[in-house]
């Protein structure tokens, strides 16, 4: 998320979806996240010859854009803590953007205008001076230096690292398919039983493409109500 980069035809994932936001002259929130995810998803999917750190840049800004999209199809699907902040983070950091996207076209429109002057004019023309607010020595700076360089030195050989789970939405499709070919009928408290928070999501984007493509019948008396799936006899 910290990384952007902006060439004559690419932009970073916060440009990206801020265009896609603006384009259909929405605010940003968490509905209109959910509103342009397919969107900057497709996207993602057109992206060639892009470094790695860039791309997992878009991985990651898509994975929660997917939460967001999960939870607007599945109202009931309750968020951790840590993926409500990370979804809040990204608001956050979109509106941030857009400000210095804003302050960015205000300065390239000054600079173009010539007048570069900064200065209050009570300055104008005097020579430059730095003054410290209370003294210091150079042993004084020497020990700052060395703290700073102590801590980069730390932060450069500490290494992070992201663990991606994979979970394929063709094999989850496969598996409902297996599942109400042998049972014609089941329901997704079943097929989401003992699954990780990755996989009930493949899971219920399956289901929606079976639902779509009029493979299966889907049954729900209330919103609360559990999923009942059944197979198209009629096909």
């Amino acid at each position: 998320m910290s990384y952007e980069l902006t060439l004559q035809n690419f932009s970073g994932p916060l440009a990206k979806l801020l265009e896609l936001i603006e384009e259909r002259k929405l605010e940003i929130t968490t509905i209109s996240l959910a509103e342009v995810t397919a969107d900057f998803l497709r996207y993602v999917q057109g992206l060639t010859d892009v470094h790695p750190r860039v791309l997992a840049d878009f991985v990651l800004v898509a994975g929660r854009l997917i939460l967001v999209k999960s939870k607007s199809l599945l109202p009931s699907l309750e968020f951790t803590e840590e993926e409500e902040e990370s979804i809040k983070d990204l608001e956050e950091r979109l509106k941030l953007y857009r400000e210095f996207k804003n302050a960015q076209n205000y300065l390239r429109n000054f600079i173009t205008q010539g007048e570069h002057s900064l200065s209050r004019s009570l300055f104008l023309n005097l020579p430059p001076i730095f003054s410290l607010t209370q003294p210091l020595s150079g042993d004084d700076m020497l020990r700052a230096l060395a703290a700073t360089l102590s801590d980069l030195e730390r932060t450069t050989h500490e290494s992070q690292s992201l663990k991606f789970t994979l979970v394929s939405v063709e094999e989850k499709i496969k598996e409902i398919t297996e599942r109400i070919t042998r049972e014609l009928r089941s329901n997704f408290s079943s097929l989401s039983e003992d699954k990780s928070r990755e996989e009930i999501i493949a899971l219920f984007l399956a289901i929606l493409t079976l639902f779509k493509d009029n493979i299966i019948k889907i049954e729900q008396e209330d919103s609360d109500a559990d999923i009942h799936i059944i197979k198209n006899t009629s096909l």
